[in-house]
C-alpha cells in the first residue's frame, strides 16, 4: 500500500527497495521541501508523518492542502519497548491490531527475558555515547531510550545525573573529563573504523575505550546507499538490540549470540 516516501537515500528494507526499483514508489520530500503537488497526484488515503512543532514541519503544508495526515509520536518515547509499541498505531490503519498485539507481546517478552539476564550483576562497565560532529558533541540525557538500552544491558551511563529526555551539546573537554577512563564507547557517528574516527578528531585517541579497542558502532547492517537497518528492523526488535549490548558488556551471559546490529571498530 506504500506509494510515497520522503527520501529514498537511507532506506534499508529490501521490500521497499524493490518497490523503488520497480517504479512503484515516489520520493516526495520532507519539511519545507515536501512536494505537495506530487502527493496530491498520488492521492493517498493517509499520510503518516511526525512533527516537532516547528513552522518548517511538512505537517502544516500538508494540512493546508487539505490532505489527510496522521502524526506518529514514536520518536518521543523514552524506552525501547515504548518505541516498539507504535506498531499498534500503524496496525490500526490496516485492521491488524490483533496481529500487532501478538508481535509486540513477543518482542516485549523476549526483551524482558534479556533484562532478566543482567539482574544481580554488580560489576557494571561504564559507557558513553556519540562523537564530535562539526565541533559539537551531543550527549543524551538519562531518560532516553538509548540510555535505557545501556542500563538494561548492565552498563553504567556516565551522564545518569542528567534527567532530560533529550540531548545536550557538551564541550569535548567536559566529555573527556568524565569519560576518559570509560570502559566502552558506543555510537561514534557514521564511521566504520578507528582510523575514520581518529580522522574526525585526533583527540579521541586519548580515551581509554579507544586505546583498548572497546568502541562499538550500530552500523553493522548498512547497505550501499547508507540505509542503516538499526533504525528500521532494530526498532521492532529491541530484544535483539539488547542482546547485542549484553554481548558487548557481558559476553559470558550470551556466549552463543553473534552481534547483529553492532560491530566492534578495528
Amino acid at each position: 500500500t506504500l506509494v510515497g516516501y520522503s527520501t529514498f537515500k537511507y532506506i534499508n528494507n529490501p521490500h521497499v527497495l524493490q518497490r523503488i526499483a520497480a517504479g512503484n514508489l515516489k520520493e516526495v520530500g520532507a519539511g519545507q521541501n515536501v512536494n505537495v503537488e506530487l502527493i496530491m497526484d498520488l492521492n493517498p488515503e493517509v499520510i503518516i508523518t511526525y512533527a516537532l512543532g516547528s513552522p518548517a514541519d511538512e505537517y502544516f503544508k500538508l494540512r493546508e492542502a487539505k490532505l489527510k495526515v496522521a502524526l506518529n509520536g514514536e520518536y518521543m518515547e523514552t524506552t525501547p519497548l515504548g518505541r516498539c509499541e507504535w506498531i499498534k498505531f500503524l496496525a490500526a490503519f490496516f485492521n491488524k491490531e490483533r496481529e500487532a498485539e501478538t508481535i509486540f507481546n513477543a518482542a516485549a517478552a523476549a526483551y524482558e527475558a534479556m533484562v532478566a539476564r543482567t539482574k544481580g550483576i554488580t560489576a557494571k562497565p561504564t559507557a558513553f555515547l556519540n562523537a564530535p560532529f562539526n565541533g559539537e558533541w551531543w550527549i543524551p540525557g538519562n531518560n532516553t531510550y538509548l540510555v535505557k538500552f545501556l542500563q538494561d544491558a548492565g552498563a553504567v551511563y556516565l551522564w545518569a545525573d542528567d534527567p532530560s529526555t533529550g540531548s545536550s551539546i557538551i564541550a569535548f573537554e567536559a566529555i573527556y573529563e568524565k569519560a576518559a577512563d570509560a570502559d566502552y564507547w558506543l555510537h561514534p557517528g557514521q564511521v566504520h573504523s578507528l582510523k575514520e574516527l581518529l580522522a574526525g578528531d585526533e583527540r579521541v585517541a586519548q580515551f581509554k575505550a579507544f586505546q583498548q579497542g572497546n568502541v562499538y558502532n550500530n552500523n553493522a547492517r548498512v547497505n550501499a546507499s547508507g540505509g542503516n537497518d538499526y533504525w528500521e528492523s532494530g526498532l521492532a526488535r529491541p530484544d535483539i538490540v539488547l542482546a547485542d549490548l549484553i554481548k558487548i558488556f557481558h559476553p559470558e551471559l550470551l556466549p552463543k549470540h553473534e552481534l547483529v546490529y553492532y560491530k566492534q571498530l578495528k
